[in-house]
C-alpha cells in the first residue's frame, strides 16, 4: 500500500485554514459546513481520497465542493491551484447570499 498520508494531510490543512479565513463571514451570512476527507480503499489496489466539503444553510444543503486528491493511486489534485481556486469558489458561494 502507497502512504499518501502526508499529502492528505497536508492538504486537509491547507483547506482548514482556507476556511478558517472565511468563518466570520459563513457564519454572519448563516452558513455552516461539514469538512470531510473521505478515502475509499475498499480493499482494492487503487488508492482514492478526496476532500468533501458540503455547505448548510437552514439545515438545508446549499452547496458541496468537493475534488480528489489522490485517484487510481496518483496525484490527481493540482498542488499548484488549488487553494486559489479553493478561495475562488468560497468567494463566489459568499457573493450568492444575501
Amino acid at each position: 500500500m502507497n502512504n499518501y498520508f502526508a499529502l492528505e494531510n497536508e492538504v486537509l490543512h491547507n483547506v482548514k485554514t482556507i476556511l478558517e479565513k472565511f468563518e466570520i463571514e459563513l457564519k454572519h451570512k448563516g452558513i455552516i459546513y461539514d469538512l470531510k476527507l473521505k478515502l475509499n480503499e475498499n480493499n482494492s489496489e487503487k488508492h482514492n481520497s478526496e476532500i468533501e466539503i458540503v455547505f448548510f444553510k437552514n439545515n438545508d444543503i446549499m452547496d458541496i465542493i468537493e475534488f480528489f486528491i489522490i485517484r487510481k493511486n496518483e496525484i490527481y489534485v493540482n498542488l499548484d491551484n488549488y487553494r486559489e481556486e479553493l478561495n475562488n469558489d468560497l468567494i463566489q458561494l459568499l457573493s450568492q447570499i444575501s
